[in-house]
């Protein structure tokens, strides 16, 4: 925990910062942070980082498209530590500017390797939105998680997955918006819909056994092969979804009904 003399004096320091610092396009912000006497394996300790960012952010949140630089130094510069804060950052931005800083942040997170960091931000600068409002953010989550990018599908999809969690009643709006590019859906694409489609039936084991019911006669090897990498449970209509399957004269198909079949066969004998 951060004393209060810590906190005041970072406060004084962050307000140093933003206004004599930042007209002056100085943007080292660990000026603020380094002297802090404690550390946690030689770092300084994540509280300390999160209390500074929101520091900053509340400075600049009346006028967060002026200091687009200063986002762009310390997400580039700055290691862990600036992507924190400029993650705590953005989080305010995307309130008042979402329009500026919606398609900023993709860009910012296409330029990611990092699974782990580009979680972090995504934790930190959209989770409270979604939050708060999952309806209103779930078409972007949904259009990001079907770009071709590994650190964003798997980014997104932990949202999908939490909204879900937290709102059921919006399965069937979430499910609708990835069923539609199923036909076209790649490898990652697969992925994330089969990930999706295990946490409905975890959620809603009716929702999910309607599914089957819908494609249990389909010819599509993409939909049988996201079937088929999603089934957890039993039931009647999985069985003559993966036995149709299994008989195809399509090579695909009839593999991805055998896989079917073998699970099927493990949950009747339990």
């Amino acid at each position: 925990m951060i004393s209060l003399d810590w906190k005041e004096r970072l406060c004084r320091d962050t307000e140093d910062f933003y206004r004599t610092k930042l007209p002056e396009k100085f943007y080292d912000i660990e000026i603020i942070y380094n002297a802090y006497p404690l550390r946690i394996n030689n770092n300084i300790p994540g509280e300390v980082i999160t209390y500074v960012g929101k520091q900053i952010a509340s400075r600049i949140a009346h006028n967060p498209a002026d200091y687009i630089d200063f986002y762009d130094y310390i997400f580039s510069h700055k290691g862990e530590n600036g992507k924190v804060i400029f993650a705590l950052i953005i989080s305010r931005a995307l309130q008042n500017e979402p329009g500026i800083f919606f398609p900023y942040l993709e860009k910012k997170l296409f330029q990611l390797k990092d699974v782990k960091l580009a979680i972090m931000i995504v934790d930190k600068a959209i989770s409270p939105l979604v939050r708060k409002d999952p309806a209103k953010y779930q078409k972007i989550i949904i259009k990001w998680a079907k770009k071709d990018h590994p650190s964003l599908t798997l980014c997104m999809q932990k949202l999908l997955v939490k909204i879900m969690q937290t709102h059921p009643e919006n399965i069937p709006e979430i499910f609708q918006h990835l069923e539609a590019g199923w036909m076209q859906a790649d490898e990652p694409m697969i992925k994330l819909n089969i990930a999706v489609l295990r946490a409905i039936f975890k959620i809603d084991p009716d929702f999910y056994y309607g599914i089957f019911n819908h494609y249990k006669h389909s010819r599509e090897p993409v939909f049988a092969e996201i079937l088929t990498g999603a089934l957890l449970g039993y039931h009647p209509d999985i069985e003559e979804a993966v036995n149709y399957w299994a008989h195809s004269g399509n090579v695909h198909l009839k593999k991805f009904g055998l896989l079917g079949q073998k699970f099927v066969k493990k949950k009747r004998t339990k």
